[in-house]
């Protein structure tokens, strides 16, 4: 069972990290022209339906490998940080799929905008952000040894700061 649930999960990475990279790849080529077509706010929902079943699997064989040894994974820090990262891609990929992604095709990237839609353009750079970077922190845990949990959680902070403001310096040499 331990092979299969090792597979699984390095598909769902695979699937799950590999979508939510090439997404991120995709929007930056996009946004060339500073706009986003509905054919290209199509190509973007599309992959993101495959982040969503590459998380599914890896959720999914973390559960079933925690079901099998609570007593091992509970205090296994790496496993911890994993399953939050995760929790945190979850939240930030619902936020992009539910508020953000209805509206991309309408957002400007030309300008700073003060309308409700340049609010909606800020908080959907963010969330990618955080969702790309948590979904590399899931990764990479599977591979680091054992290290306290808050020198994990303050690690994983740091990725995320960074990240949020690489997309800020990014979102700010758009507007010119």
């Amino acid at each position: 069972v331990e092979p299969l649930l090792d597979a699984m999960k390095a598909f769902g990475f695979i699937i799950g990290m590999g979508g939510a990279s090439a997404a991120v790849f995709l929007f930056r080529k996009f946004l060339e022209d500073l706009d986003i077509s509905e054919t290209e706010a199509s190509a973007l929902r599309g992959i993101a339906e495959m982040v969503w079943f590459g998380l599914g699997l890896v959720l999914a064989s973390e559960f079933a490998r925690y079901i099998a040894q609570p007593e091992i994974l509970a205090d296994s820090s790496t496993f911890i940080i994993q399953m939050a990262a995760l929790v945190i891609v979850f939240l930030s990929g619902s936020v992009l799929m539910v508020l953000c992604a209805p509206f991309l095709d309408m957002l400007s990237f030309e300008e700073e905008e003060s309308s409700p839609l340049g609010s909606m353009r800020q908080l959907m750079m963010v969330a990618g952000a955080v969702a790309l970077s948590s979904w590399y922190v899931a990764f990479v845990v599977n591979y680091i040894p054992e290290y306290a949990l808050t020198n994990l959680i303050l690690g994983y902070i740091i990725v995320v700061s960074v990240a949020i403001l690489i997309s800020e310096m990014w979102q700010m040499r758009m507007e010119g």
